[in-house]
């Protein structure tokens, strides 16, 4: 019994040790403040969102013949007719075609499909190809 009021005068004995009257605390420093004028003026109003934009209508362009694009007649994003010129092509490649068919010369290849075409009927008919 007598070691325990040994060890419990020494633990209040520490304590009071820790408690003793040293320097005052030390509080952390002042709050950095930044001074800025107020001025008048103006603030746009924007907004920011992330997100897909498709068109409403769209449509694909293709070329009823074949040749070299000579020029764009219209700006992206436009509004166009129907009608309008969209693009300008090359007519060179397509009247060196063109030059070469004459009346004759369709009547004649359009008669030559029909004489292949009645050689070869009854052999697709029956399934044997031509």
């Amino acid at each position: 019994m007598r070691l325990g009021r040994i060890a419990g005068a020494l633990l209040s004995l520490a304590v009071a040790a820790g408690c003793g009257r040293g320097e005052e605390p030390v509080g952390p420093p002042p709050a950095e403040v930044i001074v800025a004028t107020a001025r008048v003026g103006t603030i746009p109003d924007t907004r920011d969102y992330v997100g897909n934009v498709r068109a409403v209508n769209s449509v694909d362009v293709r070329a009823r013949v074949r040749g070299y694009l000579m020029a764009k007649s219209f700006e992206e994003g436009a509004l166009v007719a129907e009608g309008d010129p969209l693009y300008r092509i090359d007519p060179r490649d397509y009247a060196a075609r063109l030059d070469g068919v004459t009346p004759d010369r369709v009547v004649g290849d359009l008669l030559e499909g029909v004489d292949e075409l009645e050689r070869e009927a009854p052999a697709i008919i029956a399934g044997k190809g031509a």
